[in-house]
C-alpha cells in the first residue's frame, strides 16, 4: 500500500466543534457554512475532508481543504496511494490530548490543554523538524480524500490547468529571444529515457485516471439482510449467523437447502465479502446442512475503526435506553456486560426475541449505535427448531470512524425472519412511547416494569439516586 504524505503547504486543516443536533443530511452543509466563515477563499467546489472525533468528551469535526486543482494533480500522479497529512495521523493516536503542541516539519500540531481544544497550523518558524511518523506506522484510517472520485471532473481539471500553462508557454516564447544552443551537444536516445523513466500502468497509458476506491463496509445488519434475500429466494434457510468484525472470518454460516454450486453463485453477489471456504457439508432427510466462511474482499472497503469508551458512565444512558426499549417490546434480555478497562471495550448483550421482534432488536440496536457513536462489532443469531425463537448476542463497539453507516435496511429487513424460517404476517410497528426513549439529561432512570389489565407498575431511580421507586401508568 503506497502512502503519499500532503504537506501543509498543500492543505488546511480546521478543528470545528461538533454541535449535538447537526448530524446525517444536516453535516456537511453545516460545514460547509463553517468553512466558509474561517478559509479565506472557500466555494462550494472547494474539496474537503471530513472525519468526526472525540477529545476530552468533546465532539469535534477535523476538515482537510485542499485546492480542486491540487488535489486532482495527486490524484492523477498517485492514483491509487493512500494520502494523510500529519495532523490526520497524529489526531488518531490515542495519547493526542496529551500531547501539546510542537512543530512537526512545517506544522504546529498538538492539544492545547489550557484552551482544551486541537491546534494544526502552519509553522511560522520554519523549523524542519523530523517527522515522528513513519510510513509503515501510517494505516488507511489516517488516509484524507480517499473517497471515491469522479474520473471526468478529475481530467477536465488537469486538462484545464495544462492547457492554461501551455498558453503561458506560447506566449513566452513569442516574446522571448531565442537562447543560443551549444554546438556540440550530444544527442538523448528515447531508449535511455525510457530506462530511467518511471512506469506506466495502461490505464496511465490510454489517458484514463485511476480511482481511489475505498468505501464503508456495510453494517452486519444491512450484510445479513443482502444475503437473507438472496437465500430466501434460492429457496435455503440460516441456521446461523455470525458476525465479526474483529477477527477471520468476518462472516461464518450455516445453511439449509443450498447445494454448492447455488451457494458460490450467491457468494458472487456481493464486491465486499469473498468466499474463503466451505469445510463441512452433512445431509439430513436428504437436505444438505453447509457451514460457510466469508471474508473480506481486497482492500476497497473500511472496517470500522473501534474506539475506547472512556468509562461505563458514559456508555450508561444508551445502554438503559435500548433496555428499556427491550422491555416495552418484551424482548428477553439474559445478559449484559459492560466494557471493563484493560480487560473488554465492548458492550455486550445477550437477549431472546420471539417472532418479528428481532427486526425491532436489530431496529433499536442500530438506532442507538447512530446516537451515541458507537457500532456493531460482534452479531450471533440462532433460531430454536420451533422455528421463531432467536437467541441473539450483540457486541456494540465505540465507533472512531466518520461514515460508517448504522441505517437500517428498508423492507429487505423483513427477509432476515423468513431466511431464517419464520414466515408470520408482517408486523405492525406501533410507536414507542416516549418514556421508553429518554434523553442522556432524563431525571428519571426506567429500569422495569410490571404489565396487567389495570395498567403497568414502572419501576425507576432518581439520577444520582440508587434508590428504586415505583409509579402506576395506566
Amino acid at each position: 500500500m503506497k502512502k503519499i504524505k500532503i504537506p501543509r503547504k498543500d492543505h488546511e486543516v480546521y478543528f470545528i466543534p461538533l454541535p449535538d443536533k447537526n448530524t446525517g443530511k444536516k453535516m456537511q452543509p453545516f460545514i460547509t457554512g463553517e468553512l466558509e466563515k474561517s478559509h479565506p477563499a472557500f466555494s462550494p467546489a472547494t474539496p474537503f475532508d471530513f472525519r468526526k472525533i472525540r477529545l476530552n468528551n468533546a465532539g469535534w469535526i477535523m476538515a482537510t481543504v485542499m485546492e480542486e486543482n491540487v488535489l486532482a494533480e495527486y490524484r492523477i500522479l498517485h492514483g491509487n496511494a493512500v494520502f494523510y497529512t500529519n495532523t490526520s495521523a497524529l489526531v488518531k493516536n490515542k495519547n493526542f490530548v496529551n500531547c501539546r503542541p510542537v512543530n512537526i516539519d512545517d506544522e504546529y500540531i498538538g492539544y492545547d490543554a489550557v484552551k482544551n481544544e486541537p491546534v494544526s497550523v502552519p509553522d511560522v518558524k520554519e523549523e524542519n523538524a523530523e517527522s515522528p511518523f513513519l510510513q509503515k506506522e501510517i494505516k488507511r484510517r489516517h488516509g484524507v480524500f480517499n473517497k471515491k472520485f469522479p474520473v471526468m471532473r478529475t481530467a477536465f481539471i488537469i486538462t484545464g490547468t495544462a492547457l492554461s500553462f501551455l498558453l503561458f508557454l506560447n506566449f513566452h516564447n513569442q516574446n522571448m529571444e531565442p537562447l543560443v544552443q551549444p554546438v556540440n551537444t550530444e544527442p538523448v536516445y528515447f531508449a535511455e529515457q525510457a530506462n530511467n523513466a518511471e512506469p506506466v500502468n495502461a490505464e496511465q497509458a490510454a489517458g484514463q485516471v485511476p480511482e481511489t476506491q475505498l468505501m464503508d463496509l456495510p453494517s452486519p445488519v444491512n450484510i445479513l439482510a443482502a444475503m437473507s434475500t438472496d437465500i430466501l429466494k434460492a429457496g435455503g434457510k440460516i441456521m446461523h449467523w455470525n458476525y465479526k468484525g474483529d477477527t477471520a472470518p468476518l462472516v461464518a454460516m450455516r445453511l439449509k437447502g443450498l447445494n454448492l454450486q447455488r451457494i458460490h453463485e450467491i457468494c458472487n453477489h456481493y464486491d465486499y465479502l469473498q468466499l474463503q471456504d466451505i469445510h463441512d457439508v452433512t445431509y439430513s432427510n436428504e437436505s444438505p446442512y453447509t457451514a460457510i466462511n466469508l471474508n473480506l474482499s481486497g482492500e476497497k472497503y473500511l472496517l470500522p475503526e473501534k474506539g475506547i469508551f472512556g468509562d461505563q458512565g458514559s456508555i450508561l444512558p444508551a445502554i438503559t435506553q435500548l433496555t428499556n426499549v427491550f422491555l416495552y417490546n418484551e424482548i428477553m434480555i439474559v445478559s449484559e456486560m459492560l466494557p471493563l478497562p484493560n480487560i473488554s471495550n465492548n458492550y455486550r448483550i445477550t437477549y431472546n426475541a420471539v417472532d418479528w421482534n428481532l427486526i425491532k432488536s436489530l431496529e433499536s440496536i442500530l438506532g442507538i449505535c447512530t446516537k451515541n457513536q458507537m457500532h456493531i462489532s460482534e452479531l450471533d443469531i440462532r433460531i430454536s427448531d420451533g422455528g421463531n425463537y432467536f437467541t441473539t448476542n450483540c457486541s456494540l463497539a465505540r465507533n472512531m470512524s466518520s461514515g460508517f453507516p448504522n441505517e437500517m435496511p428498508g423492507n429487505e429487513k423483513y427477509n432476515i425472519t423468513a431466511a431464517f424460517g419464520y414466515t408470520g404476517i408482517e408486523p405492525v410497528t406501533d410507536e414507542i412511547p416516549d418514556m421508553y426513549l429518554q434523553e442522556e439529561n432524563s431525571n428519571q432512570i426506567i429500569i422495569g416494569l410490571i404489565k396487567d389489565r389495570e395498567g403497568q407498575t414502572v419501576f425507576y431511580r432518581e439520577s444520582g439516586d440508587a434508590k428504586i421507586r415505583t409509579r402506576e401508568d395506566l
